[in-house]
């Protein structure tokens, strides 16, 4: 399989040029539709056959000064940010879109607070009323149950990653086309992004409240939000560059809720919650 012209797309205002054999770009092409770019690409990611586990250690995620490498049973790629590029290779036709999608995720994680002062964050949104709710929590914190929590009440930006940056009016929040596992391929992934009305960390609770957090308190609840790019001191201060210009502009709060359609109304007027009878 020979790779021709790349696939350009454009996730969060990172602009990133995949070239892929030209069986897998139908593929492709569909599953990204909406984030197609004419953009000018400032990386490059190579897609191929020919993955082989390591037999002694088949998941792992290494990182130096300029790289970072990744491998797992299935799929795994090397990541030169230096030189601004990638190669990630599958064991089989049927791991494409994991794959690319673990090597996007690692790029924009280092690229994002570098290239654009923004970050992703492993968080679920919602536009509603024009403006974007963001929510961030641990696994089962009820990130993906907000995402479907906001069926008839707004659009779902996406129920698993999330792009955070500062826009020409302030914070917003944008969409990417890394859903959950569970997520079915067919779902529309839209490029979308709106204003950042405020950043939740989720907790499960019998009645709904908010809770302001401090500074400190905001950026743990970023750090737990799991993308984060501090393996290295020059990456470690680009990231807590951005992750302070965002929570200067942009209110954090510990959300308490149950899991109905009443969280809408909640956060529309959070002095109208009542306790579970």
């Amino acid at each position: 399989m020979i790779p021709v012209a790349p696939l350009t797309l454009d996730v969060g205002g990172i602009v990133v040029a995949v070239a892929a054999p030209d069986p897998w770009r139908p593929r492709l092409a569909a599953r990204y539709a909406d984030f197609l770019s004419s953009g000018a690409a400032g990386w490059h990611v190579a897609v191929r056959a020919g993955w082989h586990a390591e037999p002694k250690r088949r998941s792992f995620v290494e990182h130096g000064e300029t790289w970072t490498r990744f491998g797992y049973a299935d799929f795994g790629g090397w990541l030169d940010l230096a030189g601004r590029q990638a190669i990630v290779a599958l064991a089989s036709d049927e791991h494409l879109l994991p794959a690319l999608e673990r090597m996007l995720v690692y790029l924009l994680t280092q690229a994002l607070p570098q290239d654009a002062g923004g970050l992703l964050l492993h968080a679920s949104g919602v536009m509603r009323q024009g403006q974007a709710h963001v929510f961030v929590g641990p696994s089962g914190a009820g990130k993906s149950t907000v995402a479907r929590l906001a069926s008839g009440y707004g659009q779902v930006l996406c129920d698993e990653n999330i792009v955070l940056r500062l826009g020409a009016a302030g914070p917003e929040a944008v969409s990417t086309p890394f859903w959950g596992q569970a997520t079915p391929e067919t779902a529309a992934r839209l490029r979308l992004s709106a204003p950042l009305s405020a950043l939740y960390a989720l907790q499960h609770a019998s009645t709904f409240s908010l809770t302001p957090l401090t500074p400190a308190q905001a950026v743990l609840v970023l750090i737990d939000s799991l993308r984060i790019a501090v393996e290295q001191p020059a990456r470690a201060s680009a990231w807590l560059a951005a992750a302070k210009n965002l929570l200067a502009q942009v209110p954090v709060y510990r959300l308490s809720f149950r899991p109905t359609t009443e969280l809408w109304d909640f956060l529309a007027n959070p002095h109208s919650a009542q306790p579970m009878p």
